[in-house]
């Protein structure tokens, strides 16, 4: 019988200001915990999201977060949203058990969890479709300043996954091919058509599959 997500949650994570999750579990007893940052102006209740995040569920446990301004998240959205990534990451979850953590997002939720990729027991990271490059020649936003800061470091020593369709723009295409080109363990996987094709079957269940495999084979610090 295929393993099924059993347990869909709403919690409040952290502190202040308070963070609106959604922890989802399958059936089975998860093996790695998978923590999931939006895109930006995304909530939790979107239904392509959330089809997402039960399909992950499937295999993993699953804590995804809407940041401060977003959806039911108190505060106001800013650079202050990779500081609460990185104490979600280091123990946001702890309240569950401990289990191996794979840190993963969507759009510019796949740059949040890419910048957190060196974080303490951290075993790997994912990206689907992520928002890397600058919409316009615009001065870049505060967050995407703390971002681009976030980067200047050397190889992870993790693996990485980057999942995005093959029709995107080619600016985003390039800045995920520059990124990749200084990541050594890192992968990238094409989905067909635009990057809303990445959200949907196959590719959560292959994510899935990825987040397990690279989190029971860690040897890091269980979260």
């Amino acid at each position: 019988m295929a393993a099924m997500a059993s347990l869909v949650q709403d919690v409040w994570l952290g502190w202040e200001p308070r963070l609106r999750g959604r922890r989802l579990a399958p059936w089975e007893e998860p093996r790695v915990r998978v923590l999931f940052h939006l895109d930006a102006g995304a909530t939790l209740d979107d239904p392509p999201l959330a089809r997402l995040l039960e399909a992950l569920a499937e295999r993993l446990e699953v804590v995804a977060w809407e940041p401060r301004g977003q959806g039911a998240s108190a505060g106001r959205f800013g650079p202050e949203v990779l500081d609460d990534a990185r104490r979600l990451a280091t123990d946001g979850a702890a309240r569950w058990g401990s289990l191996p953590l794979v840190v993963g997002g969507h759009g510019l939720g796949g740059w949040l969890a890419l910048a957190l990729a060196d974080a303490p027991g951290v075993a790997g990271a994912f990206a689907l479709a992520p928002s890397l490059a600058a919409p316009s020649p615009e001065p870049t936003s505060p967050m995407r300043t703390a971002l681009s800061a976030a980067f200047v470091r050397p190889a992870l020593a993790v693996p990485t996954l980057v999942v995005e369709g093959r029709e995107r723009p080619a600016a985003e295409a390039e800045a995920v091919s520059e990124w990749l080109g200084h990541e050594p363990l890192a992968s990238r996987l094409m989905a067909g058509g635009s990057d809303a094709d990445a959200l949907a079957a196959p590719w959560p269940a292959a994510v899935a599959s990825w987040a397990e495999s690279v989190g029971t084979g860690a040897g890091g610090r269980r979260t």
